[in-house]
């Protein structure tokens, strides 16, 4: 059964794999459980990112490997679908209250969905590059590789800055034109 619902080719590996639901701030596993954690697109949606990567120090191995493509909130599709308006980097232009008034006047439908994720689907507060990389290193992981994928074509103009300033003053440019990172810890 399992290694249907993980689609493997190989079943006797899919067999031994064990699928478990919990916090990522406070796993149900024993500490130096993993030789490996790897996530795609997970990071900005958690919302205490520091305590999820202290959880995700104590149940890897020593000298184990953490690999994590992140999708980060602050790019100019960054909203992830629900909030990804009709304007560049709308998301991160509107306050809560904006968003919600947004979402209400132009999106009535999805309206209660959105919103929600726009407050809970995402870090809070909403964390920029220099804050993953202090939380990195306050949880003693060592960084292996670094890979930000920057979009040189499309930065916001002075007024957009000042809008995302004015919502996220601790963001830097950085955050707004990188629309990928790969790290391996």
């Amino acid at each position: 059964a399992i290694s249907a619902r993980l689609r493997m080719a190989d079943k006797a590996i899919a067999d031994r794999a064990r699928i478990l639901t919990g916090d990522i701030i406070q796993m149900p596993l024993a500490d130096n459980s993993f030789d490996l954690i790897y996530s795609a697109s997970v990071f900005e949606h958690v919302s205490d990112l520091p305590a999820a990567l202290l959880e995700m120090a104590r149940v890897l191995k020593p000298g184990g490997i953490m690999h994590h493509n992140v999708y980060p909130f602050f790019c100019s599709p960054g909203g992830h679908a629900l909030c990804t308006l009709d304007f560049p980097w709308g998301h991160a232009r509107l306050s809560p209250a904006e968003f919600h008034r947004y979402a209400n006047q132009f999106r009535p439908f999805e309206a209660t969905y959105a919103t929600d994720f726009f407050q809970n689907g995402f870090n809070q507060p909403r964390i920029s590059f220099h804050a993953i990389e202090q939380a990195i290193g306050a949880a003693g992981f060592s960084l292996l590789a670094w890979k930000e994928h920057w979009r040189f074509d499309h930065l916001p103009s002075g007024a957009m800055w000042q809008e995302i300033s004015r919502i996220h003053p601790s963001i830097g440019l950085r955050d707004l034109a990188v629309d990928g990172l790969n790290m391996v810890l």
